[in-house]
């Protein structure tokens, strides 16, 4: 079986200085914040390509990572990555429509 995961760190962007007047100056020390701190686990995805299904998303603003369709041993890896905080996989809602009859 595969899930989608989003991989979360102990550390978080709030750690970031904002640098008054310079929005760009800001935006690059988030990414290089983010680039470090997401470093373990693109190392370990480099290392077990196989353990899941498309290509990784790293993000820079909040500094986590999804991982399309992960098996539980890429899961398990994840886990021993002494930076990462939570792993969680992917919720779906199934919602139903309320009320009078739907017709299609």
């Amino acid at each position: 079986d595969h899930v989608n995961l989003m991989v979360e760190f102990e550390r978080s962007t709030t750690e970031v200085d904002a640098v008054p007047g310079d929005r760009t100056q800001y935006m690059q020390n988030l990414q290089a914040f983010s680039a470090a701190q997401q470093q373990p686990v693109k190392d370990l995805l480099a290392l077990h390509p196989d353990e899941f299904i498309g290509e990784a998303q790293y993000f820079w603003i909040d500094s986590k990572v999804h991982i399309p369709q992960a098996t539980a041993v890429l899961a398990m890896e994840l886990a021993s990555v002494p930076t990462v905080k939570a792993i969680r996989g992917e919720v779906i809602a199934h919602i139903m429509p309320m009320g009078g009859d739907l017709e299609l």
